[in-house]
């Protein structure tokens, strides 16, 4: 069912009998020890492709330890259960730049691999587990991968005559040819050693960007994962959503169509822009619409004055969205924030989406803050720039998140007498949350609510109310708690 391949100055019988006995297909697995004293790894590969008795191929180093038990069955299950893939692995990416170095940009690199040295173990999370779900790379770590050779198109690239890039070149040639490349999560292993760039590596570097100059750079964009839609037919809770405009109309449109595709039964619309669009909003002749004049591009100084408004918010009003109109709602970010209030309606703060960028990368999960060496407070965003690195579901942070689209409640805001005008960026709605937990209510993370993110100001803006947010936590003792050290 399964022919394992890997090379060795000695023979290592420990080595097959470890391969074995974690396998759980012991007796229909068949290992292929190559006697290797400094030939390279292409021409031993290829000919343990030829002696292979088994149409699925796992290619590993003498010194990785399996930490999976029945990781056969495992494998056997990916190539059974997903016939376009051709070659899986344990660590790979999604780009490879000009210079061939595929693990040059740490957010593309996708995978879980456990490394032990001097005496050390310690795990090499690139990205967040998928379970059994394989995720699309264009190359993948030699270190242990799986092939099925009915499905490749290539052999080993036997030019390539040391321990480097081989595996990229026969990975990377087989993906220009359209075999389907992927990582699975559920085969964890510990390489007991780490990888060590030398002249040697650098001269097969060379030699693979030259031969693929024509393919690289190479980007991978996988598709959005978008969960299954939350149904709303229980949902009764009535919500009130505040989109912010700036004037067109076919923004405007294409958002408040999206907003009613998800049939939420109790829902009305305020609508903040100038003056001119009201007339033409009119036209619309749209239901659940009030409109709302404003002189300023940012919602919480316009919020600090509409909000004086007599019917603004009314009493049967519960919870209460915050949407740019450049924002692209994704799935039905309501349903899904009204079952997280309906749980936890007593200690619910607020929530944050998970947001995407325009190129589909990840824009923010959430903040996180953390003092550096210097004991320095400082804020990072979470999984930025990446595809993969998100699978938490929900999570509970009394910091908050970075979006244009937010949820609170009608009794937190006039607690609270709603926002902070000190800011120029959304992130008043993080100061608002922090304010929130120093009250023992929950900043909730949804990343199964998902938004894209194309209407965040400039950088400029944002490291002034990130310096702002971080001055409002350096006062307060009990915000300080939040901080995290990293090393």
């Amino acid at each position: 069912m399964i022919t394992v391949v890997y090379c060795t100055k000695e023979s290592k019988p420990q080595h097959r009998e470890h391969i074995i006995k974690t396998s759980g297909i012991d007796k229909t697995i068949e290992v292929i020890e190559i006697i290797n004293n400094g030939e390279g790894l292409t021409r031993p590969y290829n000919r343990g492709l030829q002696q292979a008795k088994y149409d699925i191929i796992v290619y590993m180093h003498n010194d990785v330890i399996i930490e999976t038990d029945n990781w056969g069955k495992k494998i056997l299950k990916h190539f059974e259960e997903n016939p376009e893939y051709g070659i899986l692995g344990l660590a790979g990416t999604t780009d490879i730049p000009e210079s061939g170095k595929w693990w040059e940009d740490r957010s593309k690199m996708v995978g879980i691999v456990n490394h032990k040295h001097e005496g050390k173990k310690w795990e090499s999370k690139y990205s967040m587990s998928r379970g059994s779900e394989l995720n699309d790379v264009v190359i993948v770590d030699g270190l242990f991968f799986a092939i099925h050779k009915d499905r490749i198109k290539n052999t080993f690239n036997e030019n390539f005559t040391g321990f480097h890039f081989y595996e990229v070149d026969f990975v990377f040639s087989n993906y220009l040819k359209g075999v389907k490349v992927g990582v699975m999560f559920d085969v964890r292993v510990t390489h007991l050693s780490i990888g060590m760039t030398n002249e040697e590596w650098e001269k097969s570097r060379l030699q693979f960007a030259e031969i693929y100059k024509e393919n690289l750079p190479q980007k991978l964009v996988p598709e959005f994962q978008i969960p299954e839609p939350q149904k709303t037919t229980n949902l009764k809770i009535p919500i009130r959503i505040i989109i912010q405009s700036s004037g067109d109309m076919k923004l405007f449109k294409a958002m408040y169509e999206k907003i009613v595709s998800f049939q939420y039964p109790n829902f009305k619309i305020n609508l903040i822009a100038e003056t001119p669009m009201l007339g033409e909003v009119k036209l619309l002749n749209l239901d659940n619409i009030e409109f709302f004049e404003s002189y300023y591009d940012i919602l919480s100084k316009n919020l600090s004055i509409v909000k004086l408004e007599d019917n603004f918010l009314d009493k049967n009003d519960e919870l209460v969205f915050f949407i740019n109109e450049k924002s692209i709602i994704l799935n039905n970010i309501f349903a899904n924030f009204t079952k997280i209030y309906r749980q936890d309606k007593n200690s619910f703060g607020c929530g944050f989406p998970l947001t995407y960028n325009e190129n589909k990368t990840i824009f923010c999960s959430k903040l996180e803050l953390f003092s550096n060496d210097e004991n320095k407070i400082a804020i990072n965003m979470k999984d930025s720039n990446t595809y993969y690195n998100v699978g938490y579901g929900q999570m509970e942070n009394p910091i908050g998140g970075l979006s244009d689209c937010f949820v609170t409640t009608k009794n937190n805001l006039e607690v609270l007498n709603w926002f902070s005008i000190n800011f120029d960026t959304p992130l008043y709605f993080n100061e608002f949350s922090l304010r929130l937990y120093l009250r023992g209510k929950i900043s909730y993370i949804d990343t199964n609510s998902l938004v894209v993110q194309n209407s965040f100001v400039g950088q400029t803006n944002i490291q002034q109310d990130f310096q702002t947010l971080l001055n409002t936590i350096s006062a307060d003792k009990k915000l300080q708690n939040l901080v995290k050290k990293i090393k």
